[in-house]
């Protein structure tokens, strides 16, 4: 049986908390996460009181939730920015930082936390590059401006760490090829990218 659900306009990404308690949706011109209590035993969803919860930036096509299930993040492809907000572990809901928003490259396409929670990613589909926000340990804000970035291929789109954390690979849509760069495991800082593989 498939079970719809409703979203807002244009669906574009999902991501799960780590407890599997909440799913959210990244609602790419509707600027605003949909959120989600899932049934354990049938996996229905349920829509969070007061979702959609509006983003900082337009057009966020990626979000990403913290390990700790306690922070999210968008990328806000209109805007050049992510919106961070804080989540509530017992009703899921979403409420933006006390400084929600975060500088970036030109079009962030999609953001990716560090499997440790100290590090967050956004890649930049107009700039050519993947760039590492520190993360707070106590709050889940990142820092004010990227620690390390790194060049990709032309118009890098999405991005994965190795089980390791140590190698992150970007796709590269323009290029047609995929950037492969090291990975500090202890810090998530990012290295050189390597050459691209064909």
């Amino acid at each position: 049986t498939t079970i719809v659900t409703p979203a807002a306009a244009q669906p574009r990404s999902l991501a799960i908390t780590s407890d599997g308690k909440f799913m959210y949706v990244a609602n790419f011109n509707d600027n605003s996460v949909s959120g989600y209590s899932i049934d354990q035993t049938t996996g229905a969803l349920t829509e969070i009181t007061g979702s959609p919860f509006s983003t900082w930036g337009t057009n966020p096509a990626s979000v990403a939730v913290h390990p700790s299930g306690k922070y999210l993040y968008t990328a806000d492809n209109g805007d050049n920015d992510v919106t961070q907000f804080d989540v509530d572990p017992n009703t899921g809901a979403l409420t933006q930082m006390t400084n929600p928003q975060v500088n970036t490259d030109t079009e962030p396409i999609f953001v990716a936390v560090h499997p440790l929670g100290q590090a967050v990613y956004v890649v930049n589909n107009f700039s050519g590059t993947v760039q590492q926000f520190d993360v707070d340990p106590n709050t889940g804000a990142l820092s004010t401006s990227p620690a390390t970035s790194a060049a990709t291929g032309t118009g890098p789109y999405s991005l994965t760490l190795n089980p390791s954390a140590n190698f992150a690979y970007i796709s590269n849509t323009g290029s047609n090829d995929i950037s492969i760069v090291p990975v500090n495991s202890t810090t998530g800082a990012l290295g050189t990218a390597l050459t691209p593989a064909s």
